[in-house]
């Protein structure tokens, strides 16, 4: 297995309590359950950097775990 170095991709809002994450099977996209705020957010990051964009999830109340199916979907 090849060694890598953690790379912070983001210290912007709107990240309060990040629990869960995913990787796209792509390689290109991070998923990320927040916790925190109000309700959680379901957000999705470029794993090249950049701000963490809301995905808009409706009826998901502080969610903490995400799962990728072996479809990608």
């Amino acid at each position: 297995m090849a060694e890598s170095t953690p790379e912070e991709l983001t210290s912007d809002l709107p990240l309060v309590h990040p629990t869960g994450l995913v990787l796209s099977c792509d390689g290109k996209t991070l998923y990320v359950a927040d916790m925190g705020g109000d309700d959680g957010l379901v957000l999705s990051q470029s794993v090249d950097g950049g701000t963490p964009s809301d995905l808009g999830a409706t009826g998901i109340f502080r969610p903490s775990g995400l799962a990728m199916g072996h479809d990608c979907k």
